[in-house]
């Protein structure tokens, strides 16, 4: 059995688009302040699976604020170490070589 690590990798990437990130997590401080810090932080970035063999990106996902990043990260490496790469293609939709 081929896992899906032995194809692909995940990785916590920054968010592509740097203007209007900045621009959120400035609008994001401001809402924080005035609710007395009770919203969850900014998103960190983006969990990005790629083909190891090309570094083609296959899927990418939101990975939130620092904790549920941590545990989005986790489950994909699981996810990778466990799973049928057949599987695991067919659970997140992504299309075979």
């Amino acid at each position: 059995m081929t896992t899906a690590g032995e194809v692909y990798v995940v990785a916590l990437e920054a968010h592509e688009r740097r203007r209007l990130r900045r621009a959120v997590v400035s609008a994001w401080a401001l809402a924080s302040a005035a609710t007395l810090g009770y919203l969850d932080g900014p998103s960190v970035g983006q969990c990005v699976v790629r083909r190891r063999s090309d570094g083609t990106k296959a899927f990418r996902v939101e990975a939130g604020a620092a904790e549920e990043a941590a545990l989005t990260l986790q489950a994909l490496e699981e996810q990778l170490a466990g799973c049928p790469v057949e599987e695991f293609e067919e659970r997140w939709g992504i299309a075979g070589p």
